[in-house]
């Protein structure tokens, strides 16, 4: 979100302050992820991450990519990740892991509705081709939704049937086609 603010300086006003409150939020979540590690014996560290995240942001041409991305690509499949992972946690008898999981999920409804938000401000509408098109490759509608898909977290953070019902349908195409 951080990156965004200054990626794209001549957007709204209040697409930048809602920026800036998403990026609280997230510093908030990674702090309750901090506690639940370091409860569990380790430090934020310890463990090897890839840089995937960081390498596929930058490519965002534009604010409605940007937003594509974060608000309905990442952020929305958290919906369905955080859901997932808070059942893992409940089934390993770790419940404070659970909630953080469940509050954090909750959090991103909010997270996606400033997403759904913001791409029919800049493109005119909440079209499901018009989003695919608007995702830097190689990233595609598959990393952009767990499963099964929370329809009822998606419908609450302001995606439509029509554009669920396309997420869960989308295939990739067969190589070579």
């Amino acid at each position: 979100m951080a990156w965004a603010l200054l990626a794209f300086p001549d957007t709204p006003v209040e697409f930048r302050e809602g920026l800036i409150r998403i990026a609280l939020d997230e510093a908030r979540h990674m702090r309750m992820y901090a506690e639940q590690i370091e409860r569990l014996g380790h430090r934020v560290g310890d463990f090897p991450v890839r840089d995937w995240f960081w390498t596929r942001v930058p490519t965002c041409r534009d604010p409605a990519s940007f937003v594509a991305v974060m608000g309905l690509g990442l952020e929305s499949a958290n919906l369905e990740h955080t859901a997932s992972f808070a059942a893992r946690f409940r089934d390993a008898g770790d419940e404070d892991g659970a909630r953080v999981q469940e509050i954090v999920g909750l959090e991103e409804i909010a997270h996606v509705r400033f997403g759904v938000r913001w791409f029919a401000h800049f493109t005119g509408g909440l079209d499901f081709g018009t989003w695919t098109r608007a995702l830097p490759e190689p990233l595609t509608p598959l990393l952009m939704r767990g499963r099964p898909v929370r329809r009822d977290a998606r419908l609450r953070a302001g995606q439509t049937d029509s554009f669920i019902d396309e997420l869960e349908a989308w295939q990739p195409e067969p190589p070579g086609s």
